[in-house]
């Protein structure tokens, strides 16, 4: 912060405030000071709810600490207001909870806990309002001494943030020691609400009640009145009093007034009080108005003299004594003011002065001087640095007058003593000052260089300065200093046959011995670091199947070797051998294994000392091959001498795939088919299973151990590979338990590369800290979409995670800085382990982590709390325990590296090559030394790098500074380090962070210290502190798993009950926690005390009511998560990380100010699960969330929102968003903007919007559209037009003009368009957003009436079929429903189904139900395809005569071809006739009559389970005559379950039923675990007894067993979580080979039980009605595809212009041509086709995907005008002088071959020749006949066509003028050359090799395909024509696609150079 101060306005001085790292330096606020001293408030780097109040010297050039925490408004009004009228005396608010603030755990305001403490000392010391003796009924408060020293039960009054009082809070000039404040007594400040009135008469010492509730409170004539008005409701009297408050007096309005304030003058003066509000009753209701309130009549006027105030009668004496001795701020004041019980006025027109002496100085008139703070004793102890004067400390041994670390308080005027505490101390210096502030001089650096041949790899014994160098090219070196000189190694010396090094490791717990293996097989090590080497005698060769380790150590011994060799390859095994003579002898442990340890590690030491682990082949004998046998894994206990082993059994069915010894545990991979199981074993005896978070799914071969800690096993499971989808791999991120059994998942979506690596990095140097990456666009990877990495830290070992804080000159603000990880970098190292805090990282500053190329470096000293940009993206490392900071180039040529000795400070260039090189890695081993290695790769002259030969670059630092650092822990100032403690926040009061129940302190180097610490490799020294027991000390217990609040919480029943406890009883049960075993904590939360738990079933379910605010207004569900957030009709927010459980406000930014409270709307993001949008009521400020509603950052809206929604979103971008706002001309209703960078700009797009707005064109399902296409509907004074941009509008085109509306719909864009004067509207439907052809309808049309709904397309369905392989169905195509009639209360219309590209519409059903809004009864049945509920008007014309309707309800199987009424099982009330009549059928309330319109009544969960409300009859009748009905099957048949109306739900994939009554209030809710065949009662709280249903609701897609209940309960709004997680303690079992189990296979069926529906049958895997178990969330019903049907007549529905026939039977009739209508057919054109073609009167239905069988869809082509005849003409002529050539070539090859063959000959030769002609191959004679013969054939045939079609064409012609059987003949025989009477069109038929159909729709004219295709030939609108022609065009799709691929490489490499928004 640069904060500069004047006296005088002309000479300016920089003031010095002792702000942590980390602080908001721009967040501060300069707060109501005195004369003598400046008071600021500066706002936590962590929180804003928070800040710290420093106070200046009287020259306001130095601050100290008054008070920290103090609470701040986002506006920055602080809570630190003075007490008007005596002097010294301040209020402040601090923040009880800020601790859980710099945590994150505060939510939102609400959760801010605030105490109140008071100063007597302007500041210097603080202490808690003494609570009042009594309330107010008379009862003692009973708070002890101790409960108000601790602020445990105290007084905590409202101050500035919160206190409705305008103006000055606390008291008034002109009445002093009178303070009016409204608080309440306890442990914090309650809300205004719920406090009471509080009155202190000496200045704030001691406090009285004077008024229940909180009021507005003023004070007249200079304390003679006290006014109050209660602010909780609108009055019709005043408040007051005149005898300092013992008696309170009313005065009556003349109406009743909401008072929103009183008034008085600034000093208390006057005796007039103005009160505003506003009339709430009579005439001027509503108005606003001023009450004024005179005391000036109420008594005669005092007697007193303002010039010579004394006592009197009527006025006293006031002395403020808060230290007992009279005196404050180094004086004695006494003031006068009237007498509580004087019968006067007092009518002063100016302030008493107070009468003033000094006092003699004491310890209360001194505090803390600058950078000095009080210890546990209360001494002020030096913090800091010393303030050294100016030119003072110039030589060694220099003394100077230091502060004694007490300065006097800014304003005291107290009298010095001989005792003067403040007085100067003469100190030794802490060391010479320069004469400039520029850093110290530093020596000279030097480098070293060595060339080597190959690419190098170092080897750096631990802990010293000696290195091993081994090259590609097989030659080894060795150095003892770091890299300054290098000797080559020839191992020749110890025997020339020796051969070249391969293989070098280092021995993991000998940090002098290191090994190599030669080429020849041979085994050398060393016990010196490499200076000598010794030969080892292998038992064997190396294993030749490249099983590593190759060698492998023990803890125990370092002479303990284990040694994987092997057999000649093939049929070649490993062997192992173990030795305990470091070689000399070895003994062959075990065969064929696949990989081994020694068991024993320096933590993992439960098994005998020498035991070795192995997993191998179980084989019998050396002829065994391993895979007749399986892998099993072996525990040798005894390697050196018997190999006897034990097994350690893995799970039934399972095989170990892979093992490590991990930490304290031996870590298992079993794979089971193909799921992972981890094993544990912390014993190497027994594996026990680890068990996974209930609805976690953990793949195989796709996990990746990281860097344990704290006894735990930290584990990232893959969840998306990378190899599916380049780059594009993510996985989840756990931590288990102490024991290794269970993990809890602490991270998701971490970023993964396709090795396996992971960015999770745990930095080294600092306990518990984690770095990671999280992919923050999982949800919309795919081609061509990258991932958007988002950095966040853990300080608590994963428990909670943060984003990193920008630098503090980041200018933006929802921004934060991102860091590459391992994963990209694959080095990438952000700490040292002997430089403790201090860490360096490359990336970026934004919304997400940029390019590599653009990147920075950031460096951070306080452990990641803050960070500073330290320059260009470089490599980089820590030298000297992090003392020296050096930084060179990377991915670029350079000769220069970077250093700072000072922290980052001042840097230093320094060149360490003559000619550019390229840097590979830069080294300085565990960073003790004072060298760095580079290892570079020089340029050759062509300009590439050389890859034959590396440049090793060692730069020697050790002459930087000549002296070396000093510690003294005892006297800080004499030492040259410093003792940092890592905290949660970056003030030193912040908490320091804990792990396992303790604190760590470390002394390091201070930046500026002139000294190097040297090359002692021993860690810091540090200092621990024991913690109080948190929560973070605590794990799950067996059976809890953590939740999202962190709290373990019971998964289910509790399987411990006591045996025999009765259901609904209480018993004794576990908390759920268990202390860690390795924490160190003390006292503190204990979480281990046992809990009542409930007996039972009850024990199992549980239901918890929250209170909201107002009636629910919506209410959202976050995907595939236990998150949901709710809006209530006042706009407040409340969130639930627990799905319903537990309840809290939308949390509010920590870093933002102004921030909404209100909401218009929640947006969730279509395509991110994790992100959702918070619009605001008023302003431009939103809230959005990217983690769930965890937290929230700030959006900033370029307007305020004008449409609904105003937000509209890309399916794989998150960061681009489109938004319409309100335009600045009054002309505009709304105008369209877009932001590439989620809000940080925002570009306008489009002026003058429709009410469709803009949306992008591109969705999850229309991939067609460009990437960068937005649609916005345009609005002119004419009209509108739909115009499309691909260049964010730079450019547009108008894709339809005179536009009414547009929207989007699967794959399709629909706009209508206004036709017949706006009496009818054209639908215009587009693909690819860039061309448009217009629906046709029934007869041609092309327009529809002007009201219609478009409903939401049918996506297709994956399926598995019997190979395994995943197949998706086609999506079907579009439904609308066109209203035909419009009359209030009685809206129906006709339901469309169009063709698969949706321009084609046939009528599905008549007489579809609407209301007057535009919903339609008309719902898809969730998770099966085709499936669809309707209601449709019986009576649609008496309706229309003002009839009321009545309604039938039908079901659909086929998409919507066929409909049927509901029939229902059972006993009905009449004689049932469904399906065929629906005069006694099942009929349901619909669409249009419910409130949660997400599950209607279905779930995709609940595979063939509908439930609904309705009656059997003939039609619908009200709900409250209605029962609820459960089918089973789809929607086939129906059961009554429950009598009456009930709101209804599905939970754990239908295995749950919840129903409530919705009619009448209800105390319990109702469940059933068998699919309604039995009910059982849950009891709902006492805040929801009586409660009136209005909400019954649960996650989307019905696989949770937990609910959310709303509705109104005895007054109040109330939301009810009802958890049935216990309901069904057993988890069911799945096995996907037998139905035995608890599953069963379920296949929808048509009404007559046939099984094909829509081509297949399918079959899905659901809970057995009666199976008593769970079936969890992470279960998924995977379709089987069980077989593909042949074609019937069911697979096809009825053309373009076709009906079905009616048939009283009920049986499917046949499609025939509407009357006056004609057949769809082509149009001929010239130059193109030769024929046209008439379509069938039958279609397939999109979503079938039948085979062979019947075909009704075949086409017929026939000859355009004019081409037959050209035809037959030109081969009447060509066709016979083409035979005669033949016949006469073939003669004469004949005659010369056979020269005398006779003419019987021939006849003779060709009859058998004939019969055998297709027998066998001709040869001889008939093989040459076999031409002439063929042609002729060909010849006549093509001639007696051409002769048919001449006559065909002919009686064409001529049929007007022919009888009439002659005009029907030539009907039925259409000539192919065209016939003049029919149009049309036609699908083509195209046949494959196998006879396999695909077929195409063209359009109907060329101009319409060049439209829409860019092309004037015919073209294809069906999809189903890309399969068709890549059948005939294999070969060429290959090579095309090979070259794709090559293609498609390169783009993706050039990419990964190239951001997001360059790449588009």
């Amino acid at each position: 912060m640069d904060l500069f101060v004047s006296q005088d306005g002309h000479e300016w001085a920089e003031s010095h405030v002792p702000l942590p790292p980390g602080a908001r330096e721009d967040a501060y606020t300069v707060l109501e000071s005195t004369k003598y001293a400046v008071f600021i408030d500066v706002e936590s780097s962590a929180s804003n709810v928070a800040g710290s109040l420093y106070r200046s010297n009287s020259n306001g050039t130095y601050y100290t600490m008054s008070l920290e925490h103090t609470h701040r408004a986002r506006d920055g009004a602080v809570d630190v207001e003075r007490v008007h009228g005596v002097t010294g005396v301040v209020i402040a608010n601090q923040v009880s909870n800020w601790d859980n603030a710099q945590k994150g755990d505060i939510l939102g305001r609400h959760d801010i806990k605030l105490r109140s403490r008071i100063s007597f000392d302007d500041g210097a010391t603080w202490r808690y309002l003494r609570a009042p003796a009594k309330d107010a009924d008379g009862q003692k408060y009973a708070c002890s001494d101790s409960q108000w020293e601790s602020g445990e039960c105290a007084l905590h009054v409202h101050s500035v943030t919160s206190t409705r009082t305008p103006g000055r809070v606390f008291g008034a000039r002109a009445a002093p020691g009178i303070v009016l404040a409204v608080g309440s007594v306890g442990a914090q400040l309650l809300e205004w609400r719920d406090c009471d009135t509080f009155l202190s008469r000496d200045g704030g010492l001691t406090w009285t009640f004077v008024l229940k509730g909180a009021h507005h409170v003023q004070m007249a004539d200079s304390g003679t009145a006290l006014v109050a008005v209660s602010d909780i409701d609108a009055v019709s009297e005043m408040q007051y009093s005149v005898d300092g408050g013992l008696k309170w007096q009313t005065v009556a309005l003349e109406t009743t007034i909401r008072v929103t304030s009183l008034v008085v003058d600034d000093d208390g003066l006057s005796p007039v009080v103005l009160a505003a509000g506003s009339v709430r009753s009579g005439t001027h209701a509503h108005a606003q108005a001023v009450i004024s309130l005179d005391f000036d009549a109420v008594y005669k006027q005092c007697v007193v003299d303002a010039n010579d105030p004394k006592p009197n009668s009527e006025m006293e004496k006031f002395v403020l004594d808060a230290h007992d001795t009279g005196c404050v701020m180094g004086h004695r004041a006494e003031y006068l003011r009237r007498k509580p019980d004087a019968k006067c006025v007092l009518r002063l027109n100016r302030v008493l002065e107070p009468q003033l002496t000094d006092c003699a100085c004491t310890d209360h008139d001194f505090e803390c001087d600058y950078n000095y703070d009080r210890d546990s004793s209360g001494k002020c102890q030096l913090e800091g640095s010393m303030v050294v004067p100016k030119g003072q400390c110039r030589n060694k041994g220099d003394r100077f007058m230091a502060s004694s670390g007490y300065r006097r308080i800014p304003g005291d005027t107290c009298t010095p003593t001989s005792r003067d505490p403040g007085a100067p101390i003469e100190r030794p210096c802490p060391q010479a000052q320069p004469d400039t502030p520029s850093s110290p001089k530093l020596g000279p650096v030097t480098h070293h260089t060595l060339r080597v041949k190959g690419e190098p790899r170092l080897m750096v014994f631990p802990n010293s300065t000696d290195y091993l160098l081994m090259t590609s090219e097989q030659q080894l070196f060795r150095t003892d200093s770091e890299g300054t000189k290098w000797i080559e190694i020839d191992l020749a010396t110890v025997d020339s046959k020796i051969g070249r090094p391969v293989y070098l490791a280092e021995h993991k717990y000998d940090t002098h011995r290191a090994f190599v293996y030669t080429d020849r097989d041979v085994l050398l090590f060393t016990k010196d670091r490499g200076a000598t080497w010794t030969r080892i005698n292998v038992p064997a060769k190396a294993n030749a199947l490249h099983i590593r380790p190759l060698l492998d150590f023990s803890a125990e011994d370092p002479d303990w070797l284990l040694f994987v060799g092997g057999t000649e390859c093939p049929n070649c095994h490993t062997e192992i051998y173990a030795s305990r003579d470091n070689g000399s002898h070895w003994n062959r442990v075990t065969t064929r294994a696949t990989k081994c340890l020694f068991a024993r590690t320096l933590e993992f030491h439960t098994l005998p000392p020498a035991s070795v682990v192995c997993t191998g082949y179980d084989g019998k004998s050396e002829q065994d091959q391993p895979h007749d046998s399986p892998i099993e894994v072996r525990v040798f206990t005894e390697p050196f001498g018997k190999s006897t082993h034990h097994t350690i059994k893995a799970p039934d069915g399972c095989e170990v795939g892979e093992f490590h010894v991990y930490g304290q545990f031996m870590v298992f991979a079993a794979v089971c088919k193909d799921e992972l199981r981890m094993c544990v074993s912390d014993d190497g005896r027994t594996m026990y299973e680890a068990r996974f978070p209930p609805g976690v799914h953990v793949r195989a071969d796709a996990f990746t151990l990281l860097p344990a800690h704290a006894g735990t096993v930290l584990l990232d499971v893959e969840s998306v590979r990378s190899s599916e989808q380049w780059g594009s791999g993510y996985g989840e991120l756990f931590s288990s338990n102490s024991n290794g059994t269970h993990f809890h998942r602490v991270l998701q979506h971490t970023n993964r590369a396709p090795s396996g690596s992971v960015d999770v990095e745990r930095v080294a140097g600092l306990r518990g800290m984690l770095l990671a990456n999280r992919v923050s666009n999982a949800d919309a990877l795919g081609p061509g979409v990258h991932k958007r990495l988002h950095t966040v830290a853990s300080w608590d070992d994963g428990l909670s995670w943060h984003a990193l804080p920008p630098p503090s000159d980041a200018k933006c603000d929802d921004c934060s800085l991102h860091l590459f990880g391992p994963a990209m970098l694959g080095n990438a190292h952000f700490g040292a382990p002997l430089a403790p805090g201090t860490m360096l990282g490359m990336g970026s500053v934004g919304t997400h982590l940029g390019r590599y190329m653009q990147s920075r470096t950031y460096m951070s000293r306080d452990g990641g709390v803050t960070w500073t940009d330290i320059g260009d993206e470089a490599q980089h490392v820590l030298v000297d325990h992090g003392a020296l900071i050096v930084l060179v180039a990377d991915a670029k040529p350079t000769d220069t590296l970077r250093y700072s000795a000072d922290g980052g400070v001042s840097w230093t260039n320094y060149r360490f090559s003559d000619t550019q090189v390229l840097v590979d890695s830069i080294e300085a081993g565990d960073g003790g030394g004072q060298r760095v290695l580079l290892s570079t790769r020089p340029f050759v002259e062509s300009g590439g790098i050389s890859l034959d030969e590396s440049l090793l670059v060692t730069v020697d630092f050790s002459q930087l500074h000549a002296q070396k650092c000093v510690l003294d822990e005892r006297d800080h100032t004499r030492s040259d380090f410093e003792l940092w403690t890592p905290r949660w926040g970056s003030s030193r009061r912040d908490a320091s962070i804990c792990i396992l129940g303790a604190s760590t302190s470390y002394w390091r180097r201070s930046p500026l210290a002139p000294c190097f610490v040297g090359d002692s490799f021993a860690p810091p020294s540090t200092r621990t502190h024991l913690c109080e027991c948190s929560i973070s000390d605590y794990e799950c217990d067996e059976g809890f798993w953590r939740n999202d609040y962190g709290e373990c919480v019971l998964d289910g029943a509790d399987p411990e009950q006591p045996h025999g406890c009765r259901d609904g009883t209480e018993y004794e049960g576990r908390s759920g926690y268990r202390r860690m075993a390795q924490t160190q904590c003390t006292n503190g939360l204990d979480l281990m005390r046992p809990v009542q738990r409930l007996c039972g079933r009850a024990g199992g379910v549980h239901a918890n009511a929250y209170v909201l605010d107002a009636p629910i207004a919506d209410i959202q569900y976050f995907a595939n998560s236990p998150h949901m957030v709710v809006r209530t009709d006042t706009g407040k927010v409340h969130v639930s990380l627990d799905e319903g459980s537990k309840w809290t406000v939308l949390p509010a930014p920590d870093y933002a100010e102004h921030t909404p409270t209100e909401f218009l709307s929640i947006i969730r993001h279509p395509y991110f699960e994790d992100y959702a949008y918070f619009v605001p009521r008023d302003g431009k400020t939103a809230l959005y969330t990217d983690d769930e509603a965890r937290t929230t950052r700030v959006l900033h809206l370029p307007s305020v929102p004008a449409l609904h929604p105003p937000l509209r979103f890309h399916p794989e971008y998150p960061d681009w968003l489109l938004f319409m706002g309100k335009c600045t001309d009054p002309q505009c209703s709304a105008q369209g903007f877009v932001s590439r960078d989620h809000g940080l700009h925002w570009d306008t797009i489009h002026g003058a919007l429709g009410p469709a707005g803009c949306a992008f064109l591109r969705t999850d399902r229309a991939h067609k559209p460009h990437r960068q296409s937005i649609a916005c509907a345009r609005h002119i004074d004419t009209g509108g037009d739909v115009v499309v941009s691909t260049d964010w509008f730079r450019t547009e085109h108008t894709l339809v003009s005179n536009a009414t509306d547009f929207a989007i719909f699967g794959e399709f864009l629909l706009v209508s368009q206004d036709a017949d004067d706006g009496r009818a509207l054209t639908m215009h439907v587009s693909s690819d957003g860039h061309t448009s052809s217009v629906a046709q309808f029934p007869g041609d049309a092309h327009t529809m009436d002007p009201a219609y709904t478009v409903l939401e397309p049918a996506a297709g369905f994956e399926y598995t079929d019997s190979n395994g392989h995943t197949h998706t169905t086609p999506g079907s195509g579009l439904m609308m429903h066109v209203t035909k009639s419009i009359s209030p209360g009685s809206e129906w219309g006709t339901l469309y189904t169009s063709n698969s590209n949706g321009t084609y519409y046939r009528q599905s059903l008549e007489y579809v139900n609407r209301d007057e809004s535009g919903l339609v009864d008309f719902e898809r049945i969730r998770g099966l395809e085709g499936i669809a509920l309707a209601n449709v008007v019986s009576n649609a014309q008496s309706a229309h005569n003002g009839t009321p309707k009545r309604l039938q309800s039908m079901v659909t199987l086929d998409g919507g071809a066929r409909w049927h009424y509901l029939r229902v099982d059972g006993a009905t009330p009449c004689s049932q006739t469904a399906p065929q009549s629906g005069s006694c059928a099942l009929h349901l309330h619909g669409y249009t009559e419910v409130s949660d319109p997400e599950n209607i009544y279905s779930a995709k969960g609940a595979i063939g389970l509908v439930m609904g409300v309705g009656n059997v009859g003939p039609h619908l009748t009200h709900i409250g005559q209605a029962s609820t009905y459960l089918s089973t099957n789809g929607g086939v048949s129906w059961t009554q379950v429950r009598k009456g109306p009930m709101w209804h739900e599905f939970g754990d994939h239908g295995a749950l039923l919840i129903v409530a009554d919705r009619i009448h209030p209800v105390s319990v809710v109702e469940y059933s675990l068998d699919r309604g065949s039995s009910w059982l009662t849950l009891q709902l709280p006492s805040e929801a007894q009586h409660v009136r249903v209005d909400v019954l609701t649960t996650s989307p897609d019905s696989t949770s067993r937990k609910f959310v209940l709303f509705g109104q309960a005895n007054g109040r709004n109330v939301i009810v979580g009802l958890d049935f997680s216990g309901a069904q303690p057993r988890a069911c079992v799945f096995n996907a080979d037998s139905t035995e189990g608890d599953f069963e296979l379920f296949s929808p069926q048509t009404m007559d039980a046939n099984r094909c529906l829509l081509g297949r049958q399918v079959e899905y895997y659901r809970r057995k009605p009666r199976a008593m178990c769970s079936v969890g969330e992470e279960f998924r019903s995977v379709r089987q595809l069980a077989h593909i049907c042949e074609c019937t007549k069911y697979d096809y529905e009825c053309n373009h212009n076709f009906v079905r026939e009616t048939l009283s039977d009920g049986s499917l009739g046949k499609c025939v041509l509407i009357e006056g209508m004609s057949a769809p057919r082509t149009n001929c054109t010239q130059g193109t086709k030769d024929y046209f073609i008439i379509e069938a009167a039958y279609r397939k239905i999109p979503q079938s995907i039948c085979r062979n069988g019947l075909v009704l869809d075949r086409p017929t082509e026939v000859w355009c005008p004019g081409k037959a005849r050209s035809v037959a003409i030109f081969w009447s002529i060509v066709l016979p002088v083409v035979f005669l050539t033949l016949a006469y070539v073939a003669y004469k090859r004949w005659r010369d071959q056979y020269p005398y063959l006779r003419l019987e000959d021939i006849g003779t030769a060709v009859r058998p020749a004939l019969r055998n002609l297709h027998a066998q191959r001709p040869t001889g004679l008939i093989q040459q006949l076999q031409p002439i013969f063929t042609t002729a054939l060909s010849t006549f045939s093509a001639v007696a066509g051409a002769a048919r079609e001449s006559t065909l064409w002919a009686v064409d012609k001529a049929a007007p003028y022919l009888p009439h059987a002659i005009q029907r003949w030539s009907y039925e025989h259409p000539p192919r050359w065209g016939a003049q009477s029919l149009d049309g069109r036609s699908r083509h038929t195209i046949r494959g090799s196998n006879m396999s159909r695909f077929t195409y729709h063209p359009l109907s004219t060329n101009e319409a395909a060049g439209r829409v295709f860019g092309s004037h030939e015919l073209q294809d609108e069906y999809d189903e024509v890309e399969a068709g022609f890549n059948h005939f065009l294999d070969d060429e799709r290959d090579e095309t696609e090979q070259d794709a691929r090559v293609v498609d490489r390169q783009v993706l490499f050039a990419n990964a150079e190239f951001s997001d928004e360059e790449e588009v």
